[in-house]
């Protein structure tokens, strides 16, 4: 086992199962021993990405990254077409074409226009969208959207404790998927649309450049 803020081997002495605790007798870092039991796979080769992923070493910098298209755009396609079609233009398009406001119909219809736009993002997640990190040794970003449009995190390695599998829930939807999870200063949950594989590839990749951030 390694301790997660200085990579240091931990004694077997200073692991606890039972109690799930561990200590570092280097740095004195006390952290849950499943975290570190949850370690890069061994067999795991950063410059050999999967199809859908990708691996870019830049002189001063790495960018890896994958790709969040997926086959659930078959079936997600028609259903927003179908679902928003109809019931944007029962709500408003009725108004449109008699040329007559109707403050109740327009306020009634507001979570049906959000609902639109959400599945409309879904879709475009489902066949453009990716998942990008660009790292150094002393911290990166993680870029998750569609072009240069999305959300951007930044994180300094120093400041991560673990880089885990995990669970996210996002607010709009009723199911949870899995994700990674980056706990320390402040938690960051991220790659939720990337299938199996490619989740895999970017979890052991930031575990890989952390442990070389040392």
């Amino acid at each position: 086992m390694k301790c997660p803020q200085c990579n240091s081997t931990i004694l077997n002495e200073n692991i606890n199962i039972q109690d799930n605790i561990a200590k570092c007798t280097f740095c004195s870092h006390i952290f849950k021993a499943s975290e570190g039991l949850n370690d890069t796979d061994s067999k795991f080769q950063i410059n050999q990405p999967p199809s859908g992923a990708w691996y870019e070493p830049q002189p001063n910098e790495v960018i890896f990254g994958a790709t969040t298209r997926s086959a659930t755009a078959l079936y997600l396609i028609p259903f927003t077409c179908i679902w928003s079609g109809f019931s944007l233009s029962m709500l408003y398009g009725s108004q449109i074409a008699n040329q007559q406001f109707s403050l109740h119909e327009s306020l009634f219809g507001i979570p049906f226009l959000l609902g639109s736009i959400l599945l409309i993002i879904q879709c475009l997640m489902s066949v453009f969208g990716k998942v990008e990190i660009c790292a150094n040794r002393e911290g990166g970003t993680i870029f998750t959207g569609i072009g240069p449009i999305g959300s951007k995190k930044r994180f300094l390695w120093r400041e991560i404790s673990s880089i885990n599998n995990g669970i996210s829930k996002p607010w709009f939807q009723r199911y949870e998927q899995e994700a990674i999870v980056i706990e320390g200063t402040s938690s960051y949950t991220f790659g939720g649309d990337l299938n199996e594989q490619r989740r895999y590839y970017i979890l052991n990749a930031l575990k890989k450049m952390k442990a070389q951030s040392h």
